[in-house]
């Protein structure tokens, strides 16, 4: 009896600590990176986004280990943090790219997560808020991430026509989102950009320098004020995580 007892907490020892694992990847020292760049951990964002003393039922927390993809055998949570709470009374589809986490790419086990959520979203008649900090595709995995259906590009099919049935798809950036990413950004019905923080292309300046040479800043090829004010891909420009949150809420 004492080494069945023994066995069942030591096995949930190991649990607390994958849970653990899944929401500090990194440890302080990532929290500190971020806080470096006027950042803040993404479930941090999340709390501030729903309603005060309400929860936030997170779904696949332990999603993503042991995956043994291309050098990259865990990814934390999938590198991607989904869930349900209440924004202003209304339950509402959350989703959340973790930057911490290979800079927020996707895996083909976080586009597995993202789009089970999109389909719980749609099922259930949810409105959908996206945190998005991303730089696209995991690259050494693209063939098995980017073309085909039920891939990346079928995350901007399900936003499409889960606006199209009037179910609100509403994305805040906070950070580059590049390639894949950015779409995120621009499909959505409406979107916040944060001023030198928030950054969305198709291609990032090395890329703009390698193809025609010219040379550019982040912030002048896809920066806040350039969505917000001359493409119009972007709807609200903020100067901080915080203004970005709360315009969110209002």
């Amino acid at each position: 009896m004492s080494e069945n007892k023994a066995f069942w907490e030591n096995e949930e020892q190991l649990l607390e600590q994958r849970r653990y694992d899944a929401t500090w990847p990194g440890g302080q020292r990532a929290v500190d990176n971020l806080a470096k760049r006027n950042k803040r951990p993404v479930r941090d964002l999340i709390n501030d986004l729903i309603d005060p003393g309400t929860p936030f039922f997170e779904l696949s927390t332990l999603a993503g280990f042991g995956m043994y993809y291309p050098g990259v055998e865990d990814v934390p949570c999938a590198g991607i943090v989904t869930g349900i709470g209440k924004i202003h009374g209304n339950w509402t589809m959350i989703m959340a790219n973790d930057s911490r986490v290979k800079a927020g790419t996707y895996f083909p086990i976080t586009l597995k997560k993202h789009m089970r959520a999109q389909a719980i979203a749609e099922k259930c008649g949810l409105n959908c808020v996206y945190i998005a900090d991303s730089g696209g595709v995991f690259l050494p995995m693209q063939a098995d991430v980017f073309p085909d259906d039920q891939h990346f590009g079928s995350i901007f099919y399900n936003m499409a026509r889960m606006s199209a049935k009037g179910l609100r798809q509403v994305t805040v950036s906070t950070g580059g989102n590049t390639a894949g990413g950015a779409y995120i950004v621009f499909m959505a019905c409406e979107s916040v950009m944060i001023n030198q923080q928030s950054f969305s292309f198709l291609g990032g300046p090395p890329l703009v320098k390698m193809a025609t040479g010219e040379s550019i800043t982040a912030e002048d090829l896809g920066g806040a004020r350039v969505h917000t004010q001359i493409s119009g891909g972007a709807d609200h420009f903020c100067e901080d995580q915080a203004q970005a949150i709360a315009t969110i809420r209002d």
